[in-house]
């Protein structure tokens, strides 16, 4: 029995657009491994390290999580490239560009990712709100790195200082560990590129169906089509991680992927 299964739907522009609205955010998945907090004095705080603690553990990790979700879904980065396809008010990069593999490397990935948290930790810390009544709490600037190694290693480097009357507390370094095989989809996203512009315009079902992930290939234009690799070993907010690229054909190329996978369809479905 083969490890992989290769789902082909023919389906309509509009489809892909509302998958990509469906994004679920909200759930906690990664553990926080490392949180260095350095008390300064020992006086009583209305909340307890703990609380403030959890409250940035939580916005870490989610702001974490959403990063990689949003990445996956766009092809590799989260702001629009020049070759990438716009699906109505989204977009989705190309890995495949009339013969080129140009899917982002690891290094931008990390450096999309990165620039993500910096951005918007600040966003769900939302100044503190929870905790303004009873305490004042002041941060600095987030600096952050990340590395895609078998799962996704966030450092993150954040000065807060907690005061309440004369006790004060600061913490500066996070480090989170979310459990997805970011790097492994890239490079089967990259196996699949490379034999693509080996056999130009044949899809490589035979070699697809010897990956461990299930891959869905949507024809969106004449000249595009939008590959999804879905991973169920990896699983972020409930929902497994997807990674997706566009691939764009020479328009004047008279092509014979769609006509394959037209014929393929029903056998493919029945199985």
């Amino acid at each position: 029995m083969k490890r992989g299964q290769i789902t082909l739907f023919i389906i309509m522009g509009i489809m892909i657009l509302l998958a990509f609205g469906v994004v679920n955010y909200g759930k906690n998945v990664a553990k926080l491994l490392n949180l260095q907090m350095d008390i300064e004095s020992g006086s009583e705080l209305s909340y307890t390290s703990l609380d403030i603690k959890n409250y940035i553990q939580e916005c870490v990790e989610q702001t974490a999580i959403q990063s990689i979700t949003s990445l996956g879904l766009h092809g590799g980065t989260l702001k629009e490239r020049d070759k990438g396809e716009r699906i109505g008010l989204s977009f989705v990069n190309y890995g495949y560009f009339i013969g080129e593999n140009t899917l982002p490397p690891i290094k931008m990935m990390e450096d999309e990712l990165s620039n993500y948290m910096n951005e918007a930790l600040d966003i769900c810390l939302n100044d503190f709100f929870k905790f303004e009544d009873k305490i004042k709490i002041s941060s600095q600037k987030t600096d952050t790195r990340v590395e895609i190694r078998e799962n996704v290693l966030f450092n993150v480097n954040k000065t807060f200082k907690v005061i309440d009357k004369e006790t004060t507390i600061t913490s500066n370094e996070f480090y989170v560990e979310i459990p997805v095989r970011l790097e492994y989809m890239h490079n089967l996203s990259n196996i699949i590129i490379d034999e693509e512009i080996r056999d130009a315009g044949w899809l490589p079902y035979d070699l697809m169906t010897k990956f461990d992930v299930n891959i869905a290939v949507y024809p969106y234009k004449e000249d595009v089509i939008i590959f999804s690799l879905i991973d169920n070993k990896s699983i972020l907010n409930g929902q497994y991680f997807e990674f997706q690229f566009a691939n764009k054909f020479d328009p004047n190329y008279q092509d014979p992927l769609l006509d394959k996978a037209e014929k393929l369809l029903p056998k493919i479905i029945r199985g």
